[in-house]
């Protein structure tokens, strides 16, 4: 069985919130790794490479039900009523995911907090999916639950000290990673029936860290510095894109060249196809050079620039194809490597 420092929990979150058709998660018991596939491949019982045959288990995704309910529960924490009612409107209806993100842009504290929550929150689910399907340590993954728990409870406490709802990711009533029940606490005020108060300051400090792993955290991946550099040099002197992806095929930059142009010309689909290519050439290369799923990505690192603007492009070409949960998580995904990624990548 594995510990849980030992597991790409990145990749599992990839999988748990994969809003893709065409992509499939795989996680390796094996290694703590995940595989991405395309889910378009051959038959199960017509290929003998499939993860299936090689013991690996697929990450189903959690599907955008929950992702909803996470925001309408954040909206129901929010203290400040301007805020909050901006944000209850934009939770209605299809595009809510983009009107969501749009709003807390205004509140970048909001925003923060957000970030920080969900972040907890999706890496809680990760742990409990592991748990539950006998891939790690189910003490292990309760004491690491707790300690979710505990933080963002310990965020989204009001300032007047009115009880909070649950934390990262379990609602009342539900499962928890060893099969026992949460018990049941008071319900959660909905979206469209929001309570008022005083306004609440955000970004709490997070109490001091425990002697157990930090899973939030970690070391920042930085890729060699030849990474992208013929496809950069190529990219400054004037060669078209497409030659540069074809003679780099591994350069997330040239992809993500391709990708920026294609969503200026209005070929949403195409952008989101390179976009796509230049992100899994940047898993690839992120996991040679030692990540494992968490920590830090810094965008001032130009070797790392061409993964982030992948990222970003694929963010943005998904939005464009209203893909939104995917849209979602890339955008999480690139606050979560580099808070400053998108105004250091412009």
């Amino acid at each position: 069985m594995l510990k849980l420092d030992e597991v790409d929990l990145r990749g599992v979150i990839d999988g748990l919130s994969n809003g893709s058709v065409e992509l499939s998660v795989w996680f390796d018991p094996a290694t703590g790794q995940v595989e991405y596939r395309d889910a378009g491949a051959e038959d199960l019982d017509e290929d003998a490479d499939h993860p299936a045959e090689r013991g690996l288990v697929e990450v189903e995704p959690m599907g955008s039900a929950e992702g909803y309910a996470d925001m309408a529960d954040f909206v129901a924490e929010v203290q400040d009523e301007r805020a909050r009612d901006l944000l209850a409107v934009a939770i209605q209806g299809r595009g809510a995911f983009r009107r969501f993100r749009d709003v807390l842009h205004g509140f970048p504290e909001l925003a923060e907090r957000w970030r920080t929550g969900q972040d907890r929150r999706m890496r809680a689910r990760a742990i409990r999916w592991l748990a539950l399907n006998d891939l790690v340590d189910p003490a292990e993954a309760d004491a690491e639950l707790d300690a979710l728990v505990a933080l963002n409870a310990a965020d989204a406490a009001p300032a007047d000290g009115a009880a909070t709802p649950s934390a990262a990711g379990t609602p009342s009533g539900t499962a928890t990673s060893s099969g026992t029940t949460a018990p049941s606490g008071p319900p959660t005020p909905s979206a469209t029936a929001l309570p008022s108060g005083d306004d609440m300051p955000a970004g709490t400090p997070v109490p001091a860290e425990t002697d157990r792993p930090n899973l939030l955290a970690g070391q920042a991946t930085l890729l060699p510095d030849e990474t992208d550099r013929a496809a950069r040099a190529a990219l400054a002197a004037g060669t078209d894109p497409r030659t540069v992806a074809a003679r780099h095929p591994a350069s997330s930059l040239a992809w993500a060249t391709l990708a920026r142009a294609a969503l200026a010309d209005g070929d949403a689909v195409a952008g989101y196809a390179y976009a796509r290519t230049g992100y899994h050439r940047g898993l690839d290369a992120l996991r040679r050079a030692g990540w494992r799923g968490q920590g830090p990505i810094p965008a001032g690192h130009e070797p790392n620039q061409g993964f982030l603007r992948a990222l970003l492009a694929l963010a943005d070409a998904a939005a464009a194809i209203g893909e939104e949960d995917e849209a979602a998580r890339c955008a999480t995904f690139l606050d979560d490597a580099d808070p400053d990624a998108r105004r250091l990548l412009g």
